[in-house]
């Protein structure tokens, strides 16, 4: 859901490998890792300097370590449990663009990344 969200921000394409070509992506992750971080880092930085954006504490640097044993699905059923409810049950594209919309104002976020 995320993914389709941000891909639909961004005006980006996203796509899923099978499980033969993400084990074989783990047998040389620092070289995977190395291009993603080439391919983002230099547009991201060309990006804040056209925007004017001097110092943010937001980078798409990806750290290797992130990609290991890193469960996605989240259960939020022992919040639930406490009698705890969501403010916001559900992401949504809506949502998502609230919170890049308060960052470009905030300067921390290229406004002219958001579409």
């Amino acid at each position: 859901r995320i993914t389709d969200i941000v891909s639909d921000i961004f005006n980006i394409n996203h796509d899923y490998f099978g499980t033969t070509q993400s084990t074989l992506a783990k047998l040389d992750m620092s070289t995977l890792v190395e291009d993603i971080n080439d391919k983002h880092l230099g547009p991201w930085a060309e990006a804040c300097s056209r925007d004017g954006i001097e110092n943010t504490p937001l980078n798409p640097y990806l750290h290797q370590e992130l990609l290991y044993h890193k469960h996605l699905n989240l259960d939020g059923s022992k919040f639930e449990s406490t009698g705890f409810t969501y403010i916001i049950p559900n992401l949504t594209k809506e949502k998502v663009q609230e919170v890049l919309d308060d960052y470009v104002k905030m300067g921390i976020f290229p406004c002219s990344l958001v579409l």
